[in-house]
Parts: C-alpha cells; sequence; structure tokens
C-alpha cells in the first residue's frame, strides 16, 4: 500500500510501521484501477524529472525508429528535439550526424561528428563517422586521419572487454577435446607410387 504525508511516500510492505502516525496519512484508492494509488496535491521535483526524462527518451526512440525505416526527414527532426531540450545527449547528436550524412549533407554531418567529438573524444564510432562523411565530401587525407582515430579508440575502448572477446576473461567459447592419437612408426607400402631405379 502507498501512503502520502505532506508529499512524501510512505509504502508498507505487509506488516510493519508506516512511518506515521493514521491521522497524518491519506490513502487513495480510485475504482478504475483497484489498487491503491498515491495522488498528491504536489508532485516531488524527481517525479517531473523522471517524466521529463522518460518524454525525452521516447522521443529519441522515436527518432531512431524513423532513422531505421529510412526517413532521416523526421529522424532529423526527432534528434534535433532531443538536442533542444539536452544539447549534451551524446547519442542523440551521434545520431543526427548520421541523419545528415544519409540525406548526403555531409557538411551538417560533419559539424555534428565534430560536436559529438568534443563531447565524448575518445568514442570509435564518432571517429568512424567522421572518416565516411569526411570521405563522401572529398576529404581523404582527413577521412584517413579519423579513420586511425577510430582504430585506435578501439584498441582504448575497454581492456577487459577485448580480453573477454580474446578468449581472456570468464566466458570463453566451447573448446573442442583433442583425442590422442598414436601415429604409426611404420607406413605400410604404398603400391601406387612407382619407385625409381
Amino acid at each position: 500500500m502507498i501512503f502520502i504525508k505532506d508529499a512524501v511516500f510512505f509504502a508498507r510492505q505487509g506488516r510493519g510501521k508506516t512511518g506515521g502516525s493514521a491521522e497524518t496519512l491519506k490513502v487513495i484508492h480510485p475504482a478504475e484501477i483497484g489498487t491503491p494509488v498515491l495522488l498528491p496535491s504536489k508532485a516531488p521535483p524527481t517525479l517531473a524529472g523522471q517524466r521529463m526524462a522518460e518524454n525525452l527518451q521516447v522521443q529519441f526512440d522515436d527518432a531512431v525508429f524513423a532513422y531505421t525505416t529510412g526517413d532521416y526527414a523526421a529522424a532529423v527532426a526527432g534528434f534535433e528535439a532531443v538536442l533542444a531540450v539536452e544539447p549534451e545527449h551524446f547519442e542523440a547528436r551521434l545520431s543526427l550526424g548520421m541523419a545528415f550524412y544519409r540525406q548526403e549533407n555531409y557538411a551538417a554531418a560533419i559539424e555534428e561528428g565534430h560536436k559529438a567529438e568534443a563531447i565524448n573524444t575518445n568514442e570509435q564510432r564518432v571517429h568512424t563517422n567522421l572518416s565516411l562523411a569526411y570521405m563522401k565530401s572529398g576529404n581523404k587525407e582527413t577521412a584517413e586521419h579519423h579513420g586511425l582515430q577510430a582504430k585506435i579508440a578501439g584498441w582504448k575502448a575497454d581492456p577487459e572487454a577485448t580480453a573477454a572477446a580474446e578468449g581472456g576473461g570468464d566466458l570463453k567459447m566451447a573448446e573442442p577435446k583433442l583425442e590422442n592419437i598414436k601415429l604409426p612408426t611404420k607406413f605400410p607400402e604404398q603400391p601406387w607410387k612407382k619407385k625409381k631405379d
């Protein structure tokens, strides 16, 4: 059961103390839900922040869906909406650059790529995307530079993940059991081979 006391939430699980007297606690039971639900007159500030974060995540997910279905204009609009609320959203910034790349707007893709690079310089995907955009725009030298930076970032990434992928971690691929095979000491004659005299 969920209780409220002056915009402070109390939950009671089974038997135990509720954190206040019976006079100061309110419980609201809406009939359409069938379970006790708390409806405070003033929501705590973290609840509003949580709802905003959920809405931002929904916007981001919708933009990613538009990108994956090939609707790059809607994807650009969605990523820009996310970035208007949270300019340091790394995934939205990186994805916006790739949406511009898919629209063949390489100058905007490069600009967004550098903004993503400012947020996270050691991210392999940033340099890979910049390399692709520079190559398509005709700047091969800068594309090769970012390609090399992508390789270096991949090497720096996570040594534990790299070790696990190579079999150095706790999880390993199953290895076949090697059987002891006894090699013959004397080989039989091979009549199909002619002896040279």
